[in-house]
C-alpha cells in the first residue's frame, strides 16, 4: 500500500510498535477498544468479529451496501460526459453544448480555393520527384539497343561496330564514326558512316545530324556526315525524310541528297541522273541559279521527284521554267494554282508522280 509521500508500506509496519504505530502512541491506543490488536493467535480477523468498533457490526462478507446503486450512477453519468469530450459519443452535458454553440463561430474555416492550390502544388511536386526518380534511375536509360553483347544507355557513343535492336533494325558504323544514342530509337550521327536496315514502323527511328533529321520511314540506307558538318542520304529501299526548319526533302529508293550545316537538306536526285545534272543540282544547292536552266535541261520524266521539290525553293520566271518542264512529264490537274504554291495543286502533283498519295507523306510530317 502507498503513503501519501510515495514510501511502500509494508504489513509489518505500524502494527508490531515501529514508528508511527499504535503501541508508540498510549493516546491512540486508549481510544480503542481492547481487542485493537491482530486477532487473538495471529489469526485473521474473520467475517464474524462483528465487535463494536467496525462501521456495520451488521455488514458480512459479500453482504449489499444500501444507497450504493446511486453512487454508481453517477459515476457512470460522468463517464458518459467524459466520452462525449472525447470522441463527442454519450449524452452531452448541458453546459458544454452551450459552450460549443458560443465558441463554434471562432472556428477555422479553410479557404477551399487555396486547399485546391496547395494540393495542385503538391502533385505537381510529386509529379516532377517522380519523373526526376525516373531520369535518374539507371534502369530507366537502358534501351532495346546492343552493340554486340553490351547494352546500350541514352548518351553511349559508338565509333565502331554493328548496333542492334531485334524489334527496330540493325546498323552497321564505320571506324571512326561518333554515332550516339539519345534514347529510345533516337540516334545522333555527329560525324562518319552509318548503313541502316529498318524493319520497325515508319517514322520510329530517326538518326540527327548536324545540317538535318532523317526520318525512316521504312528503309535501307546510308548516312555519311562529314566534319564540316554536311553529308549526304542514299537510299536503297524504302523511303527516307530529311527535315530541317521549314526545309524538307523525301528520298525513295534509288536517290540521294545532300545536306548543308546551317541549310538543311538541298534537292533529291536519282543516283543514276546524267552527271551534269548531278553536277547542276549540287551548283544549285551551293546557290548557283544559272545551275538551275542545265539541271532543267537534263532532266528526264523520271526527274520529275527533283523539279517537284525544286517548285518549293523558285518563285517568279524561275518557278515558270520548272513546271512547264515538270508538266511535260506528268499531267498537272493546277497549274496556276501550282504556280501560286497552292498546297492542293502541289499534293495532287505529287500524286501524279506516281511516288504515293500526298496523304501518306504528310503523315510523317506531324511527327516531326
Amino acid at each position: 500500500m502507498g503513503g501519501a509521500d510515495g514510501s511502500i508500506l509494508t504489513a509489518g509496519r505500524g502494527a508490531s510498535g515501529g514508528d508511527g504505530g499504535f503501541a508508540g502512541n498510549p493516546e491512540i491506543a486508549r481510544s480503542l477498544p481492547g481487542n485493537s490488536g491482530v486477532a487473538t493467535g495471529g489469526r485473521d480477523d474473520r467475517a464474524g468479529d462483528r465487535c463494536a468498533y467496525r462501521i456495520d457490526a451488521g455488514f458480512g462478507e459479500g453482504e449489499f451496501v444500501q444507497g450504493d446503486e446511486d453512487v454508481a450512477r453517477e459515476a457512470g453519468n460522468s463517464m458518459n460526459d467524459e466520452e462525449y469530450l472525447w470522441d463527442r459519443d454519450g449524452k452531452v452535458d448541458g453546459e458544454v453544448a452551450r459552450l460549443e454553440a458560443v465558441l463554434g463561430r471562432l472556428k477555422y474555416a479553410p479557404d477551399r480555393g487555396q486547399l485546391r492550390r496547395m494540393a495542385w502544388r503538391v502533385g505537381l511536386v510529386a509529379v516532377a520527384a517522380g519523373v526526376a526518380l525516373v531520369l535518374m534511375w539507371p534502369g530507366s536509360r537502358q534501351s532495346s539497343w546492343r552493340l554486340g553483347e553490351v547494352a546500350l544507355y541514352a548518351g553511349d557513343l559508338v565509333e565502331e561496330g554493328r548496333v542492334l535492336s531485334a524489334s527496330v533494325g540493325s546498323l552497321e558504323v564505320e571506324k571512326g564514326s561518333r554515332l550516339r544514342l539519345k534514347g529510345g530509337n533516337h540516334f545522333s550521327l555527329e560525324r562518319g558512316v552509318m548503313h541502316a536496315l529498318v524493319w520497325a514502323a515508319p517514322h520510329e527511328f530517326v538518326v540527327d545530324t548536324p545540317a538535318a533529321k532523317a526520318i525512316d520511314l521504312g528503309c535501307q540506307y546510308t548516312l555519311r556526315v562529314g566534319e564540316d558538318g554536311g553529308g549526304v542520304l542514299q537510299v536503297e529501299t524504302g523511303w527516307v525524310a530529311l527535315a530541317a526548319s521549314t526545309r524538307e526533302a523525301f528520298v525513295p529508293a534509288g536517290a540521294e541528297c545532300r545536306t548543308r550545316a546551317g541549310r538543311g537538306p538541298g534537292t533529291p536526285y536519282y543516283s543514276d541522273a546524267t552527271e551534269a545534272m548531278k553536277a547542276a543540282v549540287l551548283r544549285w544547292d551551293g546557290g548557283d541559279a544559272s545551275a538551275l536552266a542545265v539541271l532543267v535541261a537534263e532532266s528526264r520524266p523520271k526527274d520529275g521527284l527533283t523539279l517537284w521539290h525544286l517548285i518549293a525553293q523558285t518563285e517568279g520566271e524561275a518557278r515558270l521554267l520548272v513546271v512547264e518542264r515538270l508538266g511535260v512529264y506528268v499531267p498537272l490537274q493546277d497549274r496556276d494554282g501550282i504556280l501560286r504554291g497552292d498546297r492542293k495543286a502541289l499534293d495532287k502533283a505529287w500524286e501524279a508522280l506516281g511516288l504515293g498519295g500526298a496523304d501518306w507523306w504528310r503523315i510523317w510530317r506531324q511527327t516531326i
